[in-house]
């Protein structure tokens, strides 16, 4: 992998002292200027590592000339996958007034989109499943009430190199507006939780290229990949550096498990920017209050999927070997086992997974929400740990799911460490307290209510003299 300086977009940043990260490693104060546009935020110690696909092509999954490379545990283990997910990436330029269209089946799976993004990891544009209109005489599986089932299930999505439209009404029905900040498109293709029997695509090919040229002709095969598609820079994972995020887990001042507090809190991602000072500033009291006077606006970074909104919390086994998390698992469709139709739901997809830190963004263990045994009022107990700390009775007959806590602890320094991540994505409209009502770092325990993971340290003793409760429902 290659470094590259990167230049951060991290946002409007309205608090005008920010502690960021020096070249060097150490604590700096750094001035932002209220205003300032995205691409003029100083890099804040994020470097680009870029995956040599040629060098390293992906074997696990499909592939294509078109869609070089994959995201996966398995396949490229960076930028913070979703073990329940693959995403295959592409990178291309289209030529002046052509377009390229994706001809494609809706996969058997929970969900798909395509997002393309600019230099710096952040979305352009995304259309996800809803948003794709089938064609003439096909069905759209993932509308609630349509045949998943059906044979029928081919769609078309042009991905334009132009801005999206300012208003939702001007936009064109199956179209992606990818036009970036550099003269390519990068292209994101997701698909979560394949049905149960089929393989990571979903049991239908890739979506296939086509270029439709001004003229009106048509370039396809492997024509298309060698005029298009630029395999050099196409999967790039943006990471802290080693001894800059050394730096500051063990500055001064902070406890010994930092960045790792007691009592442990979930806090939602709302931004770049505060998802480092969560590194640089959080541990003391004064740290603390100062990130609450800063930017709380939600704006995405790092390759996020827009339909996803997240919330993550430091671990230490220091300060307990089992951590068990209690809430209330929204309603999600049971896709895996093959459902002919899915309801309305509170989500679209729950999921919660072990990651190591940003220096390696890989991630560890997941359980996606039809992992989790629930009671009969869908309440959940779910314990983390180690192998050799698991509880006998943290397994589904006893009532609670159990998530590994990865060997490699942060993947740097420190074996105890590493952080979870929940995922919540496409609330319906009338739930209004997942991941993405929270409003700021501070309140997301009293926005979500019964469906906050609330988490609590302890030991393997202390959890296997609560006994076996079991539970009436099954995942």
């Amino acid at each position: 992998m290659k470094s590259i300086k990167s230049i951060s977009i991290f946002g409007r940043i309205s608090h005008a002292c920010l502690f960021l990260l020096a070249a060097g490693g150490a604590l700096v104060s750094a001035q932002a200027a209220p205003g300032a546009s995205d691409a003029s935020q100083p890099a804040a110690g994020m470097v680009f590592r870029n995956v040599d696909l040629i060098a390293h092509p992906v074997k696990t999954v499909p592939s294509s000339c078109f869609w070089i490379g994959a995201v996966t545990p398995k396949e490229n283990n960076i930028l913070y996958p979703d073990a329940g997910a693959t995403y295959w990436v592409s990178q291309f330029r289209v030529p002046p007034g052509a377009r390229l269209r994706l001809r494609g089946e809706y996969p058997h799976a929970r969900y798909i989109s395509f997002t393309s993004y600019n230099s710096q990891g952040n979305a352009t544009d995304s259309v996800n499943d809803l948003g794709i209109q089938p064609e003439p005489g096909s069905v759209n599986p993932f509308v609630p009430g349509n045949d998943r089932t059906s044979p029928k299930r081919r769609y078309v999505v042009d991905v334009l190199d132009e801005l999206a439209p300012d208003r939702a009404e001007l936009r064109k029905a199956n179209t992606l507006y990818a036009r970036s900040d550099e003269p390519m498109v990068q292209l994101y293709y997701r698909v979560y939780v394949p049905d149960q029997g089929k393989d990571v695509a979903g049991g239908v090919r890739l979506p296939e290229p086509e270029l439709v040229q001004a003229d009106g002709t048509v370039v396809s095969g492997s024509d298309l990949c060698n005029q298009l598609v630029v395999p050099e820079g196409t999967l790039r994972d943006r990471t802290l550096p080693r001894d800059r995020y050394l730096a500051v887990i063990e500055r001064p001042g902070v406890p010994s498990t930092f960045p790792a507090l007691a009592p442990p809190q979930w806090e939602a991602v709302q931004n770049p920017i505060l998802l480092l000072t969560r590194l640089t500033l959080a541990g003391t009291p004064e740290g603390d209050q100062q990130r609450l006077k800063m930017d709380q606006s939600r704006r995405g970074g790092f390759y996020p999927s827009l339909e996803n909104r997240y919330m993550m919390m430091y671990i230490d086994r220091r300060l307990g070997p089992v951590l068990t998390l209690k809430g209330k698992l929204p309603t999600t469709p049971a896709t895996r086992s093959g459902a002919r139709t899915v309801p309305a739901t509170q989500l679209r997809y729950w999921s919660l997974c072990d990651y190591r830190s940003l220096v390696d963004t890989a991630v560890g263990q997941c359980l996606t929400d039809e992992d989790v045994v629930t009671d009969a009022k869908r309440e959940y107990t779910i314990v983390v740990s180690r192998k050799e700390d698991r509880p006998s009775n943290a397994r589904p007959e006893c009532g609670a799911t159990w998530l590994e806590w990865d060997d490699a602890g942060d993947g740097v320094k420190n074996k105890d460490g590493g952080f979870l991540m929940v995922r919540n994505m496409l609330p319906a409209a009338d739930f209004k307290q997942s991941i993405h009502d929270v409003g700021t770092i501070a309140d997301a325990e009293k926005v979500m209510g019964p469906y906050y993971p609330s988490p609590v340290y302890s030991t393997k003793e202390v959890f296997e003299s609560k006994g076996c409760q079991a539970t009436s429902e099954r995942p």
